[in-house]
């Protein structure tokens, strides 16, 4: 999943996070794109975050968005996540389309 609440910091960067569950997987990450429309601009960044616990227990990962060209405001942002995990023999993915509601940080 994907929260529907982020944070945008001073420094332009969102810290967007959600739960996963997976298990008996070798390698898995979380990664996608986050849009923007500030003013006239289109800010888009991109997030990643990997080697998560695949026990089975439902999880909490965390990932931040940067951006190259501007900086993410409050307000709302389009949200784009996939999330892939490969085990010994097979491999799964996932992904989620949503709106999330950025909020300003103080810091």
């Amino acid at each position: 999943t994907v929260d529907s609440r982020a944070t945008a910091y001073k420094d332009g960067s969102v810290r967007l996070t959600g739960t996963y569950t997976c298990t008996d997987a070798d390698y898995s990450e979380v990664f996608g794109t986050l849009t923007q429309r500030v003013g006239r601009m289109k800010i888009t960044g991109d997030f990643y975050a990997t080697d998560f616990t695949c026990d089975g227990d439902i999880r909490l990962w965390e990932a931040y968005a940067t951006s190259g060209n501007g900086f993410f405001a409050g307000g709302k942002a389009a949200n784009l996540t996939f999330a892939f995990v490969c085990g010994a023999l097979e491999c799964a993915d996932g992904y989620s389309e949503s709106t999330i509601q950025l909020s300003r940080s103080k810091k």
